[in-house]
C-alpha cells in the first residue's frame, strides 16, 4: 500500500490528510511515504525495527531479564551439534526472522539434525554467515500472546492478553483469555515481565505496537517471551475487535479457513454462502461472523480470514458453520482446524 501511495501523487496526497498513520508493519516503503509526508518520526527507523524483531535480540532480552525458556545461539555448525546435544533429545531450531512458523524445525532424531548438518555446511562452504537458535521443545499446555503499546515517550500500555490456537509452530487463530489463564498470568507478574520488555523496546527507540509470543506449561509455569512481534499482529486484531463490542456480551475469535474454490469463484462467492446461511455479522448482541479479508483468496485456492463474534463457548460451532456454508457453495475447506 505504501509502495502504490508514493508513486500515485494524488492518492498519497489525500492519505496525507490523516493524522493517525497506523502501519501493520514498518517497512522501508513506509518510512519512504512518511518522509514525503515530512512526518518521518510518525514511526520508528526500519533499523530499529529489524533489530527489535529479531528473536535473536528478544532472547537475549529474555536473558538479561533472567527469564525462564532461552535459546542458545548459535553461529556455526558445530554449534549447533552441540546445542542439540545439550537440549534434546527434541529441539527447535529457529530461523531469527521466521515469521508464522516459518523458518522453525522440530529437530527430534539424529537424522534430521544431519540433514540440518548437510544443508548448513553447505552454505558455510559458500560463505554464507549461519545464524540460528536453539531451543527444548517444552512440554506445552498452552500458547498465548500478551500485547500492549510503546508510546513515543518511552511509557507503554498494556493491552491484553490473546490464547492463540496453533498447528505445529503455525498460528491458526485468536480468542479471549479465560479467567483461569489471567489468574495464573497474574501469579506470575506477567504484566511485569512485559512493562520491562516494553522499556527495552523503547530504549532501543522504537514505538507502535507490540505482541509477545508466550506459553504456559504442563506445569503451569511460564516461558514469558520466546519472540517479540514489533507490529501489528493477527492477535491483536483479534484483541482490540474484541474490545469494539465487549458491551454485548460476545466474544471475539479469529480464524483463518484455507479454501480450494471451482473456476470463477472469489472472495465474493464466500461473502455470497455466509449470507445466505445468514451467518454474517450486522452488529448489536446478535452473534455472526466478520470476514477480514480475501486478498489471498483466488483460484484455485488461498486463505481467508474471519472474526466470530459469539458466546466463547460456541466458538467451534460457528467455525463448522462457516465451513458447512462454503462447502454448500462448492468450495472445499484444507486443514481449517480448531477456533481458539
Amino acid at each position: 500500500m505504501e509502495r502504490l501511495m508514493i508513486d500515485n501523487l494524488a492518492l498519497s496526497e489525500s492519505a496525507a490528510r490523516y493524522n493517525d498513520v497506523q502501519p501493520y508493519a514498518v517497512l522501508p516503503d513506509t518510512v519512504s511515504l512518511l518522509t514525503q509526508w515530512g512526518r518521518a518520526s510518525d514511526v520508528p527507523s526500519v533499523d530499529v525495527v529489524a533489530r527489535v524483531n529479531s528473536k535473536t535480540w528478544s532472547n537475549t532480552l529474555a536473558r538479561t531479564l533472567g527469564l525462564p525458556g532461552c535459546a542458545s545461539v548459535v553461529r556455526s555448525v558445530s554449534e549447533l551439534c552441540s546445542a542439540a546435544q545439550e537440549f534434546g533429545p527434541s529441539v527447535v531450531v529457529k530461523d531469527p526472522y521466521g515469521v508464522s512458523g516459518r523458518g522453525a524445525l522440530r529437530v527430534n532424531s539424529p537424522g534430521v539434525l544431519r540433514a540440518v548438518q548437510r544443508v548448513l555446511s553447505r552454505q558455510e562452504g559458500e560463505g554464507r554467515t549461519v545464524e540460528l537458535l536453539v531451543q527444548p521443545e517444552f512440554p506445552k499446555k498452552c500458547d498465548f500472546s500478551g500485547h500492549l503499546q510503546v508510546n513515543r515517550d518511552g511509557m507503554s500500555r498494556f493491552l491484553g492478553v490473546q490464547v492463540m490456537v496453533n498447528d505445529g509452530f503455525r498460528h491458526l487463530g485468536s480468542g479471549p483469555a479465560g479467567a483461569e489463564l489471567t489468574d495464573l498470568l497474574d501469579r506470575h507478574g506477567y504484566r511485569h515481565v512485559l512493562a520491562d520488555v516494553g522499556a527495552a523496546l523503547a530504549d532501543e527507540g522504537y514505538h507502535g505496537p507490540i505482541g509477545v509470543d508466550s506459553m504456559v506449561l504442563e506445569d503451569n509455569s511460564l516461558v514469558p517471551v520466546l519472540e517479540i512481534n514489533a507490529r501489528r499482529s493477527l492477535g491483536l486484531l483479534a484483541l482490540l475487535a474484541g474490545h469494539r463490542v465487549a458491551q454485548t456480551g460476545l466474544a471475539c475469535h479469529l480464524w483463518q479457513l484455507e479454501l480450494t474454490l471451482g473456476a470463477d469463484q472469489s472472495v465474493d462467492d464466500v461473502l455470497a454462502a455466509l449470507r445466505k446461511a445468514r451467518l454474517l455479522y450486522a452488529g448489536g448482541a446478535r452473534p455472526g461472523v466478520l470476514v477480514l479479508g480475501g486478498g489471498s483468496l483466488s483460484e484455485p485456492d488461498g486463505r481467508l480470514y474471519g472474526l466470530s463474534y459469539c458466546a466463547t463457548d460456541d466458538a467451534p460451532l460457528w467455525q463448522h458453520r462457516v465451513t458447512d456454508a462454503v462447502k454448500g457453495a462448492g468450495m472445499k475447506p484444507r486443514g481449517a482446524g480448531d477456533d481458539a
